[in-house]
């Protein structure tokens, strides 16, 4: 049975990060709770000025599944540094995850705002009629 592409991808994702969990010596849960810690920052700081819009992108699934595979990305470059010291590893990754600095840089395309956007303007139209 041959796996499609999203499988594929998955797959490859979910090898990673045990990579990455078994470097850095952090449970599954870890790695989630700092995934998603970053993600929020990253929120904050890309569109500071915006909380309405911060708080529909909390809750995308569109921008979420994109910020996961923004981090396989950067994990993949992190195993890349083949930095396997416990404390260097965990300045490495933390270097290449820096919310702030990935604000900067890294820019959703714009089908991720747009349709997290247009649910934010769809819920505020229906909360006031």
């Amino acid at each position: 049975m041959q796996l499609t592409a999203t499988e594929t991808a998955i797959a490859k994702a979910g090898t990673i990060k045990e990579q990455v969990c078994k470097i850095l010596h952090w449970s599954e849960l870890e790695y989630a709770n700092y995934q998603y810690e970053q993600g929020l920052a990253y929120l904050h700081a890309y569109i500071p000025r915006d909380p309405l819009g911060i708080q529909e992108l909390e809750s995308s699934r569109i921008f979420w599944n994109w910020w996961k595979n923004q981090w396989v990305i950067r994990d993949e470059t992190f195993l890349q540094t083949n930095c396997y010291n416990a404390r260097s590893a965990h300045h490495v990754y933390f270097f290449y995850h820096n919310a702030n600095e990935l604000a900067k840089e890294l820019h959703p395309r714009a089908v991720v705002l747009g349709k997290s956007y247009a649910s934010m303007i769809g819920d505020f139209i229906k909360s006031i009629l």
